[in-house]
């Protein structure tokens, strides 16, 4: 936990506040969330905090991630659902908390002689249906006849070709700084780089990079951050890019070999990067208090 974003930065604002004060970061991210889902979290459980600063971080794969997310959603815009079939209540475990090992024997199918029968005569059952829906590797999406399977996609395309994408994303962001201002917590999204974006030898082994998914090199690969900058520019929104701290900073690396996700080091210099401008800003009171 010291070592993650929220650690870093709940320990650089602590050494800008005044000896009798506190400061406590609660780190409500999850993983794979993307707007569309952070929203509804933030309703459910994290306005109940009643936090003083909300602080969204977003990287640019996740307007895909909307996408898929809006896609697979049967509910409403105020309550999302999202089905799962009913066999998987009646696991002990649901399929993504079995062990590798055991994943491994069911993709083998030695624990599954039904289903390889099943597979041989051409039948689905509903846990291999369901299973393909929420396949985060299925994405797909068409971009001007161009059928694009890997969330990357924005890279590719200049930001008025994908405006509807960006449009439903930006939704979601506006929707969750306006629910700030009604409870009085100050919002602030923070554009985060990819490890290509400041130095083309970080994670030279992320899985994304070896099957294609991006090289990196892509023509629109910075358009992401003048867009949402834009938006938030004309909405009122505070908006913090952190790829000129990324740029900045000599230290290296800043990403896990085969991961283009930070590693300490790379949180901590996102942390300070966001803790200055909090500070700078006065979102964060440092006086002494009564």
């Amino acid at each position: 936990d010291a070592q993650s974003l929220p650690g870093f930065l709940e320990s650089r604002l602590e050494k800008d506040i005044s000896a009798d004060r506190t400061v406590g970061v609660l780190n409500a991210g999850i993983l794979s969330y993307a707007p569309l889902l952070e929203r509804q979290q933030f309703e459910d459980i994290v306005q109940h905090y009643r936090p003083q600063i909300t602080i969204a971080v977003m990287h640019l794969n996740e307007i895909g991630n909307d996408y898929q997310y809006a896609q697979e959603n049967t509910g409403t815009w105020d309550e999302l659902h999202f089905p799962y079939p009913e066999s998987w209540t009646e696991l002990e475990t649901k399929p993504w908390e079995q062990p590798v090992s055991l994943q491994a024997l069911r993709e083998s199918r030695i624990l599954h002689p039904l289903q390889s029968l099943g597979d041989a005569l051409g039948l689905e059952t509903a846990d291999e249906t369901q299973i393909d829906r929420y396949d985060y590797q299925k994405f797909q999406v068409t971009i001007d006849g161009h059928v694009e399977t890997s969330h990357f996609f924005v890279m590719r395309y200049p930001a008025e070709q994908l405006k509807p994408y960006y449009d439903a994303t930006w939704q979601q962001m506006h929707a969750l700084k306006q629910r700030c201002d009604a409870i009085g917590s100050e919002f602030v999204l923070v554009l985060l780089p990819f490890g290509f974006h400041y130095d083309a030898a970080e994670a030279p082994n992320d899985i994304g990079r070896i099957n294609g998914e991006y090289t990196g090199e892509e023509p629109y690969r910075f358009a992401f951050f003048e867009e949402m900058e834009q938006r938030g520019q004309r909405d009122g929104v505070s908006v913090l890019n952190l790829l000129p701290a990324f740029q900045l900073t000599d230290e290296r690396p800043l990403c896990f070999e085969n991961d283009l996700h930070y590693n300490a080091t790379g949180n901590r210099v996102a942390a300070e990067a966001i803790g200055e401008y909090l500070i700078d800003r006065g979102y964060v009171d440092r006086s002494e208090s009564d």
